[in-house]
């Protein structure tokens, strides 16, 4: 990104479970609990670190504020570069 003419950008990669916004608690609760023992399991842990991953655990609320951060900036990063859609 650098090279690019966007200094100091970072870009990572990762995975979520969406549902629709007014699904219900118990059902949004379902999977995360879950991927949440997925991710506590050594074995899983192993592999997925093995494969280049991060096992990158977080509460509903910690993803949703991820994603938002990441709109925000990635809106920054467009005007920056002046990207036309």
């Amino acid at each position: 990104m650098t090279e690019a003419g966007v200094p100091a950008s970072e870009a990572s990669l990762w995975f979520g479970i969406f549902a629709p916004a007014k699904t219900s608690k118990d059902i949004v609760a379902r999977p995360h609990l879950e991927v949440a023992k997925a991710q506590a399991d050594p074995a899983f842990k192993e592999r997925l670190v093995r494969a280049g991953g991060d096992p990158w655990p977080m509460s509903g609320d910690d993803f949703n504020a991820l994603i938002r951060r990441e709109f925000a900036e990635n809106e920054q990063l467009v005007k920056a570069i002046n990207l036309k859609m």
